[in-house]
């Protein structure tokens, strides 16, 4: 696939739904999200998410005692190849001010205002794109 090896020696970072995806086998994206588990396993590029993806990613399968889920949700976040940072203080009084003013469902993407991290990123991989170039019109997966 010709996006992943745009992806080759870059910063990634992995918001939640690809990871939804991935785990519970979604029969539209399954393959590409494989695809970038698989180059991500062998180091062609490094991938990075936010513990604000566990909180999520984990609520489905404790509202419905999905043990065996949960854990496949903890073994990806939290013992693969994928690494997880932690949400700073900051960070997280952001984003609870973003869903206060804004009547938001869900919190924004925690990487998206972690400056630190941000600044590391150089492509991010989201439920329908992947951005090649923060200034580049998204790769659509769909």
């Amino acid at each position: 696939m010709e996006w992943i090896k745009n992806l080759q020696g870059k910063t990634v970072g992995l918001d939640t739904a690809p990871i939804i995806y991935f785990i519970e086998e979604h029969p539209v994206y399954l393959e590409t999200v494989v695809a970038f588990f698989k180059a991500m396993d062998r180091g062609e590029f490094v991938a990075v998410t936010s513990t604000v993806t566990l909180l999520e990613v984990l609520v489905h399968p404790l509202r419905n005692n999905m043990s065996t889920l949960a854990t496949e949700y903890r073994e990806i976040l939290l013992n693969s190849s994928l690494n997880t940072k932690d949400l700073s203080g900051p960070i997280a009084e952001q984003a609870a001010q973003l869903r206060a003013n804004y009547n938001l469902r869900t919190p924004p993407h925690a990487v998206d205002g972690d400056r630190d991290m941000q600044a590391q990123l150089q492509r991010r991989l989201s439920n329908t794109y992947v951005v090649l170039e923060p200034t580049l019109f998204p790769h659509k997966l769909r």
